[in-house]
């Protein structure tokens, strides 16, 4: 019994250390207000003040249920110029016939070419896009996301006044099923629990940094000075080390709040949460069986077992057990309510946050199984081995 409490009281301490974290984290990143919101009058002179242009670049593969609606969110934006470009990267669905029945000026349709040796599908597709585009800012936006109405120019103004050679943004995640409204607030509960976002745009370390791949708009010189997607060919989580590469160039990162500009349902069934969050787990954290091992401590330890320790106590006469072990099972759920409503996910769903964490860890067991023991990471039909995207 003592042995618990001690666990308990140690488990409330680094619960309290993180719920101090997520308040700043609350309070300190930086939100790009979509500027439709503003007066006519202030609209019109925040479209005159920005004269940049915007290629918006999209990698298609398999998309066919989702890229009219990403080109049709961005063909609303009608306050600055911009073009866009789409790949697509050999799908095996209905999206080429989609693509080729669109007759828009302003949409730029590539065809994809085989993949070379060495290469990540996604990676080669946005090196192409790459080389196409003619803006001043590079913004590349996965196929199931939706830009709102303004949010190119209100993530092109944040560009102009915040000056980072990389944006990238926590968008609003849509969710829909049971397991989607499970896990994918996890995201969110990763970041801001463990990564004190101020400190992205400000500190020299690579260990200090977040993007997303679903947005990431980059300065053109910074995007090319970088290496580009050339340098991290062979990268499954680019989105994670091109934060790496901005900062080993002497770039400034800037993560922020983009609920106002964009929207992303990420995936639509439990197959797809599944293969998605094991296809970049293991990757997300260089292959590293000590940080997978650290994850299943972490997880298992402060948000899965003080359920089991309040199970316990409620069969216990230990009333001090009872209460902490209260104590410790509601923080997590106040941390989530917390960020259901800075990133207006399902509030009741924060109660469920002990089942999500226990995913994670069933997440990274899979994703080690998958990568050094199985026929290796799968995504749109193509497979990935650990060594060749180490």
């Amino acid at each position: 019994m003592e042995l618990i409490l001690l666990i308990s009281y140690l488990i409330l301490f680094f619960l309290i250390l993180i719920l101090i974290i997520n308040i700043i984290n609350f309070f300190s990143i930086k939100k790009i207000k979509n500027k439709l919101n503003s007066s006519s009058k202030r609209l019109t002179q925040d479209s005159q003040k920005f004269n940049k242009k915007i290629s918006v670049l999209i990698p298609v593969r398999n998309e066919e249920n989702n890229i009219l609606k990403c080109l049709n969110s961005v063909l609303r934006e009608k306050h600055i110029e911009y073009e866009i470009i789409v790949l697509n990267d050999n799908s095996t669905d209905n999206t080429a016939n989609i693509l080729n029945s669109i007759n828009n000026q302003k949409v730029k349709i590539i065809q994809g070419e085989p993949l070379p040796e060495g290469w990540v599908g996604k990676n080669f597709a946005c090196h192409r896009l790459s080389e196409s585009a003619t803006g001043d800012y590079l913004l590349f936006i996965d196929a199931d996301t939706e830009i709102k109405e303004g949010g190119l120019l209100s993530a092109g103004l944040f560009m102009e006044n915040e000056n980072p050679d990389l944006l990238s943004v926590m968008p609003e995640e849509e969710t829909k099923t049971f397991w989607e409204k499970i896990v994918i607030p996890m995201l969110h509960f990763t970041v801001m629990n463990f990564l004190p976002i101020a400190l992205v745009e400000y500190a020299k370390s690579e260990k200090l940094l977040m993007s997303n791949g679903q947005f990431m708009m980059f300065k053109r010189e910074s995007y090319f000075k970088s290496g580009g997607h050339k340098k991290l060919k062979n990268k499954i989580v680019e989105d994670v080390w091109f934060g790496r590469l901005i900062k080993q160039t002497g770039g400034k990162v800037i993560f922020a709040d983009g609920v106002d500009i964009i929207k992303c349902r990420m995936y639509s069934d439990f197959i797809g949460v599944w293969n998605g969050f094991s296809k970049n787990l293991f990757p997300g954290i260089s292959f590293s069986i000590i940080g997978l091992i650290n994850i299943f401590i972490l997880y298992g330890v402060l948000f899965v077992l003080p359920l089991l320790i309040l199970i316990y106590s409620l069969f216990t006469v230990n009333t001090d057990l009872i209460k902490l072990s209260v104590i410790n099972f509601f923080i997590p759920v106040i941390i989530r309510i917390l960020q259901a409503i800075k990133f207006r996910l399902s509030v009741i769903y924060s109660f469920t946050n002990f089942i999500g964490s226990f995913m994670i860890i069933l997440f990274g067991i899979n994703s080690l199984r998958i990568l050094r023991f199985g026929r290796g990471s799968q995504w749109k039909g193509r497979y990935y081995k650990e060594s060749e995207i180490k």
